[in-house]
């Protein structure tokens, strides 16, 4: 059985009751857990049990949902969107104004793309895929998009095309080790797609936000050296560049590809 330390005064207060260590110790049993001093060991065939949240949720049931009395909080809000998510609107509608056409891809994919587009990093695999083709989440929109010009080689150019969409990257210090974050993906493709062109994009969207940006040369195995850069805007917010042309010969693409892509969250917080 797999081990997770509880905190009685984490249960205490989220469930709103004033249980002792042994009143926990008894319910837990009866949800067929077993424990030691605040140690939890949780039975092998749970596999749903991820957080603490989820054997504070075993407690509440083994005490009794129908006896925790409902209680109206004091502080009264009125709901509202997330801030984040209307300037992720505002943001699409700027880069459709650019004559950019929206997809949407999946968070799972295949590492072969990331191979393919010579991106190295470190990804979340999944355990017992069920295909190849899904076998990890997506840590860059680039891969996907590539996959999507390719899927359309049969319609006409130029298909310049733009993706707001999460990315999950490991993080050691988060409870699910994982980081999830708002990118923008901005591809530009067609027989004199350039560098300039994506660059161009990219200071028109900054000009509407009220915002400067620089870039740092960069070489990244994906672009074309010295048509690459990192975004800078008191920190790194993305990167732009030329796509390689031997990852163009990979994805089978026969026109130049320009591309950048922008951490969302970096830019909410620069506005």
């Amino acid at each position: 059985p797999q081990e997770m330390d509880l905190d009685l005064g984490y249960v205490n207060r989220w469930l709103g009751l004033d249980v002792t260590l042994d009143q926990v110790k008894e319910f837990l049993k009866k949800m067929r857990y077993d424990m030691k001093g605040t140690t939890v060991k949780i039975p092998p065939y749970r596999a749903d049990i991820l957080h603490p949240t989820d054997v504070m949720e075993d407690i509440a049931k083994a005490y009794g949902i129908d006896k925790i009395e409902p209680v109206i909080p004091e502080i009264s809000t009125i709901g509202e969107e997330n801030p984040l998510e209307v300037f992720t609107r505002k943001v699409a509608h700027l880069v459709a104004g650019f004559g950019l056409l929206e997809v949407k891809n999946y968070y799972l994919t295949s590492r072969e793309f990331f191979e393919k587009t010579r991106i190295s990093d470190a990804l979340i695999q999944v355990e017992n895929p069920v295909t190849v083709e899904y076998n990890c989440l997506r840590s860059w929109l680039l891969p996907e998009m590539l996959y999507t010009l390719q899927s359309n080689k049969h319609y006409e150019y130029p298909q310049n095309i733009y993706e707001i969409g999460e990315v999950i990257k490991p993080d050691e210090s988060a409870p699910e080790r994982t980081k999830e974050e708002i990118h923008l993906g901005v591809v530009i493709c067609h027989p004199k797609a350039s560098f300039t062109e994506a660059k161009e994009i990219l200071k028109a969207l900054f000009v509407n936000l009220g915002k400067e940006f620089s870039l740092n040369e960069n070489g990244h195995p994906a672009f074309i050296p010295e048509r690459c850069g990192l975004i800078m805007a008191g920190q790194e917010i993305g990167i732009i560049g030329e796509v390689h042309p031997e990852v163009l010969i990979e994805w089978d693409l026969e026109n130049p590809v320009a591309y950048f892509e922008l951490d969302v969250q970096k830019v909410f917080a620069l506005v």
